[in-house]
Order: structure tokens, then C-alpha cells, then sequence
């Protein structure tokens, strides 16, 4: 694989939601620790980590190697970083065509876990963490472009369900701030041990939607992504991520949704109302929009959602008595959008849930019922982004 210098200058493989202004010259490290990535035309990443007392530096990157099924395990193995006379570690990222996109990264110094600073940052498996995009053509729709730009905000709102002040990101298309016209809304759940971030971090969606907005490929909409880490209850030996409390559902539709109403120019009518999510969030996003018809019109969902051994929801799983009733969802629903790469660990369930949807008839009685399987060498969030973009193209059309 080969990449032009023009290619790699996009903007997207130094953004982060946490900047670094780098100075040269600064006495306690190197220059080149500052400015410490270098993408080559081969799609090597070089990254250097000034540690001038440290013995050992090596860095472990978010998914290995696709096994004979296509599944990618969750890390790959560790590239050890080689030390100059300046203490400056330089570590190469090899290039594969199954680990592009955004690639979460183990900084370890001398065996203790860090945080390098001049690297990206973004959350994710429950902590602040370092990543890198590595390039890909095939993800060049997801990066940053001089276009009109909407604005991401983080917004607070209060909750009646938890009694706190929660947290919210939203994404208003561009334009949004000038005239006084409603607008669709998506409500989107992030993954187990992200938080609303992700989506744009990790995601990408505003870029993806400036980027379709500019060619007229998609209707403007607006995008409410929730944080939904207080979801699991109090602590105790049975907390886990598989075994939900309701009130992600509880504070969406009690709490965030009426906000959002109130404070925002959407229109609120479910054929304007959107309700999607990814992994974890997918299997949520199933469970309410299945069990509210009369909140939401239109269903995104990147990775299974129906049937899953391990996943619990203490209000009970609708979807197996909503397929008994097929015309009734199709009646229910204008849009619904799935999608999965076999890298992921539940692609078995996604084609499981092909099967069930396709007993319950729902390719024929929906024009809205759409279904994609990405290529195998897409990591998640790879596959993750192209399902948004696909769905974007199509939701909230008459």
C-alpha cells in the first residue's frame, strides 16, 4: 500500500478532541518528542517517546491479527521501542490492511502503563487513552475537509432517574445556528466502556456528516449522543457490562429526549426521531426503540441486537414478541439499518439476527429494512464508520 505525502497531510492523523501545541527546543526532552508521529508513504507510523531514564518503552495497539474466522482478538503484539543517545524511544507501527482506522494505543514505560501526552487522546475501556488513525483510502469519507462545519457541544441536563446532572454531546448541522427551520434528531448510545465521546473521537460523525452534507447526500439532522457509563448500578460482585439496569432507557426517554425538545429546534414526532447505537449500545438502542414504537420511527444499529447469551436487561428484551408481529414493525418503523464486520466478536449474532429478521419476513414488508455485511478486513470502528455513513445517506427521507 502506498500513500502521497498530500494524502497524509489530512488533519485527521493529528486531531484529537485534546490538542497539543508542540514547541521545539524545550530543554527537559527532544523536539522529535513533541512531534512525536511520522507517517510514512508505506503507512508506517513512526512514534517516539522521549524517556531519557527509562529502560524500555513498547506500545501495544487495539486489535490483532483476523483468525481463520475473521474475528480480531482485542490487541495486537507489543512493538518495542529503540533508544537513542537523546532517551528518545522510536517505536514503528507496522501497516496492515486489516488494522486501520482508529487504533487505541498502550503507552508502557518500564512496565507501567502511561499516558504520553503528545500522542491523541480519546476515552475508551473505561479510561483516557492514547490513539492513532492509521491511514486508509477507503476511510478518507471520514476525515477533515475545508467544508462548512457544524458544531459539536457537550451539554449538561438535569435527571430525574439519577438525580444528577448528566451529560450529553450533540452535533448540530451547518447552518443550524442561522435560520429557524426543525430539524430530525438521532439519539445515539455509545459501546460498553466508551461514553459519548467516542462518537466523535473515535467515529468521526461530524466529519462524516459535514463531508455528505457538502455533496448533498444526506438530509441535515441532528445527532444527541448520551453518556450512559452510570448504567450498570451500584458496585458489587455481579456489576458487568452485559447485565443492564434499565436506566439508560429510563433517563432517554424520561430526561434527555424532553430536554432536547425543549432547548433545541428538532421536530418531535417519531418519523423525525431517530434512536441508534454501536456493540453494547446497539443491543440498548434495540431494547428501547422495539419497546417505545411510539417514540421512535427509525432504528440504527452497528453490530448485533437481538438474540445474545450474555446480555441482560432488567426490563426484558421486546424484540422476540415484536417479530411474532412483522406487519406491526413494518407499520411501526420506516427505517431500520444493521450492519457488522466479521472482526467483531459478535458477527455470529449479527448473522443470526439476518436469519430471524428474514423468518419474520421483514425484507418484504419493509423498504426501509436495510442489511450490510462489511468486508472482513474493516476493524470495528472501521466498520462502524462506513454503517453511519450509509445510514446517514438514508434516514429522516420521505
Amino acid at each position: 500500500m502506498k500513500f502521497d505525502q498530500e494524502f497524509l497531510k489530512n488533519q485527521v492523523f493529528e486531531d484529537s478532541l485534546l490538542t497539543v501545541n508542540w514547541y521545539p527546543g524545550k530543554g527537559y526532552l527532544p523536539s522529535s518528542a513533541f512531534r512525536c508521529t511520522e507517517y510514512l508513504k508505506n503507512g508506517d507510523v513512526v512514534i517516539r517517546i522521549g524517556a531519557p531514564e527509562a529502560h524500555e518503552v513498547k506500545i501495544i495497539a487495539q486489535f490483532g491479527n483476523p483468525d481463520a474466522n475473521g474475528y480480531c482478538p482485542w490487541q495486537d503484539d507489543p512493538v518495542y521501542g529503540i533508544k537513542d543517545e537523546a532517551g528518545v524511544f522510536t517505536c514503528v507501527l507496522p501497516f496492515g490492511r486489516t488494522h486501520t482506522g482508529s487504533r487505541s494505543l498502550k503507552v508502557y514505560i518500564d512496565g507501567t502503563l502511561v499516558i504520553w501526552p503528545y500522542l491523541p487522546t480519546a476515552f475508551g475501556s473505561n479510561r483516557i487513552q492514547n490513539f492513532i488513525e492509521i491511514p486508509d483510502h477507503d476511510m478518507a469519507f471520514s476525515y477533515i475537509y475545508n467544508v462548512p462545519h457544524g458544531a459539536v457541544l457537550s451539554q449538561r441536563y438535569h435527571s430525574t432517574v439519577t438525580g444528577r446532572e448528566e451529560r450529553c454531546m450533540i452535533y448540530t448541522p451547518p447552518g443550524f445556528q442561522k435560520n429557524n427551520e426543525p430539524y430530525p434528531v438521532l439519539y445515539l448510545l455509545h459501546g460498553g466502556s466508551d461514553n459519548e465521546t467516542s462518537w466523535f473521537t473515535r467515529n468521526r460523525v461530524q466529519d462524516i456528516l459535514d463531508n455528505l452534507l457538502a455533496k448533498g447526500e444526506c438530509v441535515p439532522f441532528l445527532v444527541v449522543a448520551m453518556n450512559d457509563m452510570y448504567t450498570f448500578g451500584e458496585d458489587s460482585a455481579e456489576r458487568s457490562w452485559n447485565h443492564v439496569d434499565g436506566s439508560t432507557e429510563a433517563v432517554l426517554t424520561k430526561d434527555l429526549i424532553p430536554f432536547i425538545e425543549d432547548n433545541y429546534r428538532v421536530k418531535a414526532d417519531k418519523w423525525h426521531r431517530g434512536i441508534g447505537g454501536l456493540s453494547l449500545g446497539a443491543l440498548q438502542a434495540c431494547d428501547c426503540g422495539f419497546r417505545h414504537p411510539e417514540l421512535f420511527g427509525n432504528m440504527m444499529f452497528l453490530t448485533s441486537i437481538l438474540y445474545h447469551e450474555q446480555y441482560r436487561n432488567a426490563l426484558g428484551r421486546p424484540w422476540e414478541e415484536a417479530l411474532r408481529h412483522p406487519e406491526q414493525i413494518a407499520e411501526n418503523y420506516r427505517f431500520i439499518f444493521c450492519s457488522a464486520t466479521p472482526q467483531e466478536d459478535h458477527f455470529d449474532y449479527f448473522k443470526n439476527d439476518e436469519k430471524l429478521m428474514k423468518e419474520a419476513g421483514l425484507e418484504e414488508l419493509m423498504d426501509g429494512y436495510v442489511r450490510e455485511a462489511h468486508d472482513g478486513r474493516f476493524t470495528r470502528w472501521c466498520s462502524w464508520r462506513i454503517g453511519f455513513r450509509d445510514m446517514a445517506k438514508l434516514i429522516f427521507r420521505e
